[in-house]
């Protein structure tokens, strides 16, 4: 484009105001509207920039958190074994001293038996022994007394 042609231009655009009106009002809002737009993402962006800034600092503070959880998951889970392993000793040791204590109970029961027989045996012999004795008595004092002195 020439010089010429360029002044020719502006004059015909210049002589008639309601072209260059019509190009101002039409141009004005694309303008204002794309200015608008352009600043509105741009914000949009500096705020997810800083949201992910955030985000990263709480990923490592979520990191370590969830390190930690694993630890006391870990701990819980040994810790659980051992009482585990502490029930199960305990259940053996219980089971044994009920099979002990069913056994001496059944000991007990027996010797408790043969003490009473026992018991009984000698009480009869001691009866025994008593009646005779008597009978013995009897008989001496029979014996020994004066048939004459009645």
């Amino acid at each position: 484009m020439n010089l010429d042609s360029a002044k020719k231009f502006l004059e015909t655009f210049l002589s008639k105001p309601q072209v260059a009106l019509t190009i101002i009002l039409t141009g004005l809002p694309a303008l204002a509207g794309t200015a608008y737009i352009s600043i509105t993402k741009y914000n949009e962006a500096v705020s997810a920039i800083e949201d992910v800034q955030e985000s990263k600092k709480s990923i490592g503070e979520l990191k370590r958190q969830v390190a930690a959880l694993t630890l006391t998951a870990e701990n819980l889970r040994e810790r659980n074994a051992a009482l585990s392993d502490s029930i199960i000793r305990s259940q053996e040791k219980s089971s044994d001293a009920i099979a002990l204590a069913r056994e001496t109970k059944a000991i007990a029961e027996g010797t408790g038996k043969e003490v009473k027989a026992a018991l009984h045996s000698v009480r009869s012999e001691i009866e025994a022994t008593n009646m005779a004795l008597r009978n013995e008595m009897a008989v001496l004092r029979k014996a020994t007394v004066n048939p004459l002195g009645r």
